[in-house]
């Protein structure tokens, strides 16, 4: 499994932060108006926001563009190098990254408000309660499961595809078969729950600001931590496993940030994407350390 990564959110006043071992940083205070969603194709930030904007953000130089729309975007995905967009007219949109022109568009039948892409599958939830499955290039979809809310979020866990709703629970469905696995309740104040994996946890974020790492069979909370107020979008971003200091560089203060982590309990020392701390990780760190970076 993978590592836990990078978690970026965007809240109601399109401030945009950034959690990773070393804390929390502010972004962007204000780059737009409340954002929708987010999703990273490589170190491009994409964010869709209230107005129908489509933001390109150079996570390195911190620069942006913005792709005007007639559509207003509620979830992002990316899939051969194209985004996609789904939003409350029931439409799955293909775009390209460089201009955010619409090269196809798919008639969904319900409000797209959740996708999550699996290789060539878009798994997609909505307002209608239905998790619907199809080929991201031409579809069609079709009905797989529901829950019983509104889906607001959607992320893959191995065999397992996740899905927040409104009602406050994560409905477990086998995404292949779309047979229902069970549910648990999400912790109190999410209000609109955001969820994604990051190695062995699935983190959520909501209305109420924090962000919090669950174990993604029980709902346990694992480890939770205050980032800003209202989060509206949330997605994960795989890091160097031993760069832990973000320095771009390895050096001792990756050691020394493992040790503090580690001792805060933070996801970020799962070096071995196994859902908890152990010596393992330990073990994983000086592996990756060896390897060194790309």
């Amino acid at each position: 499994m993978a590592s836990a990564g990078d978690v970026w959110v965007g809240n109601g006043l399109g401030e945009i932060d950034r959690h990773q071992p070393m804390g929390t940083n502010v972004v962007f205070p204000t780059l737009c108006t409340q954002v929708n969603a987010m999703v990273f194709q490589g170190k491009t930030l994409f964010l869709a926001d209230a107005f129908g904007n489509i933001w390109k953000v150079n996570t390195d130089t911190l620069t942006s563009e913005f792709f005007p729309q007639s559509f207003i975007s509620t979830t992002l995905a990316i899939h051969n190098g194209d985004l996609l967009s789904g939003s409350a007219d029931g439409k799955l949109r293909r775009m390209r990254t460089s201009d955010g022109t619409v090269l196809s568009t798919m008639t969904i039948g319900s409000t797209v408000d959740a996708i999550t892409v699996e290789g060539d599958t878009v798994y997609i939830g909505g307002h209608d309660t239905f998790i619907r499955r199809g080929s991201a290039m031409a579809g069609p979809f079709t009905i797989i499961g529901a829950c019983g809310g509104q889906v607001h979020s959607v992320t893959v866990n191995g065999n397992e595809l996740l899905a927040a709703a409104l009602d406050g629970k994560v409905y477990r469905i086998n995404k292949a078969t779309g047979q229902y696995q069970g549910f648990w309740n999400l912790p109190a104040g999410l209000g609109t729950p955001q969820v994604a994996m990051s190695g062995g946890y699935l983190v959520a974020g909501g209305v109420d600001g924090l962000l919090r790492w669950l174990n993604p069979t029980t709902g346990a909370v694992q480890f939770s931590t205050a980032i800003c107020s209202n989060i509206h979008a949330l997605t994960v971003v795989s890091t160097c496993k031993a760069d832990l200091d973000r320095s771009g560089d390895l050096n001792a203060n990756d050691f020394a940030t493992m040790l503090n982590v580690y001792a805060a309990g933070s996801p970020h020392a799962d070096i071995d994407g196994s859902g908890r701390l152990s010596a393992n990780d330990f073990m994983a760190f000086m592996n990756a350390y060896a390897v060194g970076c790309p």
